[in-house]
């Protein structure tokens, strides 16, 4: 019987994980952002050309933030982390 219950059990859709949507900015944040920064338009492909470009971006930094922070014995990226990180990606 409770292999019968077991099978009719369907468990709760979940959200997608970030890595199941993909690894990048979101098109329409990157249009929204484009607009409010002063273009007028923005073309779907440019809109992924800069979404990879940041996404490529933020990776680095917060693999360097992290370096930083292991490196003080921590486990949170602290802001004078992320500045380092800047500095050095640059």
């Amino acid at each position: 019987m409770l292999e019968k219950i077991r099978k009719t059990f369907q468990p709760k859709e979940t959200y997608k994980s970030h890595k199941s949507r993909g690894e990048s900015f979101h098109l329409n944040t990157i249009l929204r952002l484009s607009k409010k920064f002063g273009a007028e338009r923005i073309s779907k492909d440019a809109a992924e050309a800069i979404s990879a470009h940041l996404t490529d971006e933020l990776k680095r930094i917060v693999q360097e933030a992290d370096k930083f922070t292991r490196h003080a014995g921590r486990k949170t990226i602290m802001p004078e982390d992320v500045e380092l990180a800047i500095q050095r990606t640059r």
